[in-house]
């Protein structure tokens, strides 16, 4: 028992302590495992749900990359597919507006492209690439729930009214008054539906309203009017694109539209015009030197067209009073007729008409 106390009360050994006892002793192999720490880089926190505090990040819903043109392909599909006012129109969701704007839900639209996930994914994804893409193209809504299409409005308006001057200059009983509302929305459109929609407005004035391209199976009588009908309806319609365009409310954009009509439609206008129509080549000697006061197209262009036919010479009451043909130009474009015009222009269209087919 003496021993025991003994060796309980002195304290052991250097050599018998156990080599764990001491922590500024490290075990071998653990001074080279030691690397120098980040000090205050790389570190983050958390927060009590567990999730990586900081701003947040765009949720990315499952499916292909979104580019504006693939948007703007599956906006003219659903717009083309589901006209205005149309029972597919409402069952899509599509939002109408009263100047035409139509806007169609960003998660459907997403989905459209490929999009999957839940509809405030596909919403987000939807909501920043519009917002990261080129200006002109796109538009939100109020709201900003809904996405459309900066040229569909000034398009639609556009054709629909190309389709009503078309239809009223094969008319048997045409009369120019009867296509003033749509020459100045035909305008209107044009300039509206911007520069993505350009090549396509020129495209289809030149297709729709070419002198030369008349209906087969119409008398001889009639094809002469129609080709005279389509002539200087092009001329107004150029005229009123031409005001329309360089006025104060027009974007930079339209000087492009502008300035390749000359080059694009001013051979069907001018071109071949039958020097016995002293009507016509009154009309269209007017409508010259008004683009000239105006400076809406190059002198030099305005002076290869006055050679192409000769100017009769006189008084002009039609000109005067703002009556026929010269009611729709861009001056008397948006005038109401006064008592008695319209059966006035009717007359002496009707008249003038019958005299060319019959020479």
């Amino acid at each position: 028992p003496q021993r025991v106390e003994e060796r309980l009360a002195s304290p052991p050994r250097a050599a018998e302590r156990s080599p764990a006892a001491s922590p500024s002793s490290p075990r071998v192999g653990e001074e080279e495992a030691i690397a120098a720490g980040g000090g205050a880089k790389n570190w983050t926190s958390t927060t009590a749900d567990g999730l990586v505090a900081g701003p947040p990040v765009p949720l990315r819903p499952n499916g292909p990359r979104l580019q504006p043109d693939l948007l703007r392909s599956a906006l003219l599909r659903f717009f083309e597919g589901a006209p205005k006012g149309s029972d597919a129109a409402v069952g899509l969701g599509i939002m109408e507006e009263e100047d035409g704007a139509r806007f169609l839900p960003l998660p459907l639209l997403g989905r459209a492209c490929g999009l999957s996930g839940e509809d405030f994914e596909v919403a987000q994804a939807v909501w920043h690439e519009v917002n990261d893409s080129p200006s002109g193209i796109f538009t939100l809504s109020k709201d900003a729930r809904g996405c459309g299409l900066m040229e569909w409005a000034g398009w639609e308006e556009f054709q629909c009214s190309m389709r009503a001057i078309v239809a009223g200059t094969r008319d048997p009983a045409f009369e120019p008054r009867s296509i003033q509302g749509h020459i100045a929305r035909a305008a209107r459109g044009a300039v509206r539906a911007g520069p993505t929609r350009k090549e396509d407005v020129l495209k289809t004035l030149k297709q729709s309203l070419s002198p030369n391209d008349l209906p087969e199976d119409a008398a001889a009588a009639l094809r002469s009017a129609i080709s005279r009908r389509t002539r200087l309806a092009l001329a107004c319609l150029v005229d009123a694109i031409a005001s329309q365009g360089l006025g104060p409310d027009a974007g930079p954009d339209s000087m492009g539209l502008v300035g390749q009509l000359p080059r694009t439609l001013f051979g069907f206008i001018f071109d071949r015009i039958d020097g016995r129509d002293r009507g016509a080549c009154a009309f269209l000697g007017e409508i010259l030197d008004s683009w000239d006061k105006r400076r809406c197209f190059s002198r030099k262009w305005l002076g290869d067209a006055r050679s192409k036919f000769q100017v009769p010479k006189g008084a002009n009451s039609e000109r005067d009073e703002g009556r026929g043909w010269y009611a729709l130009t861009a001056e008397n474009l948006h005038k109401p007729p006064r008592d008695g015009d319209m059966a006035k222009d009717s007359a002496r269209g009707r008249a003038e008409e019958s005299s060319l087919a019959a020479e």
